[in-house]
């Protein structure tokens, strides 16, 4: 994957998966964003799928995994969701929950994405591919 399709693609994960972003708006800021059409960045949504585990193995964006981050994020969003019903807060704690569902459907979306192989064989795959690119 080349580095600026790599960075393209890592940020429309972060916008639209990790904060949330609603589809429309990642659609066309990232197609402004990169000069690319609209229509690009709808394919690197629906091939999301196949092109992380890529992705996260080139590490070449020094952040978490997908799934470390999802997970992050939801076991923020349980502390925030007790913080708000120790509060009392109940219309608070309903749209945390409503939140934490959503993150959940993700992170089940993307567990089979996710290659849990070692290290070390990461690696090799990794230079087999930039030697067919």
């Amino acid at each position: 994957m080349h580095s600026e399709l790599r960075v393209r693609r890592y940020t429309l994960w972060k916008r639209y998966i990790l904060e949330g972003d609603t589809y429309s708006e990642v659609i066309t800021e990232l197609a402004d964003e990169y000069e690319v059409t609209e229509d690009t960045i709808r394919n690197d949504l629906t091939t999301m799928e196949e092109w992380l585990p890529k992705l996260y193995r080139a590490r070449e964006v020094h952040e978490a995994s997908a799934l470390l981050a999802l997970q992050e994020n939801r076991h923020r969003l349980q502390q925030m969701a007790g913080e708000a019903r120790e509060a009392e807060a109940l219309d608070l704690e309903l749209r945390i929950r409503k939140e934490l569902t959503r993150t959940l459907n993700r992170e089940e979306e993307l567990t089979p994405a996710v290659d849990f192989t070692p290290e070390q064989d990461r690696m090799g795959a990794l230079l087999e591919e930039m030697d067919q690119s």
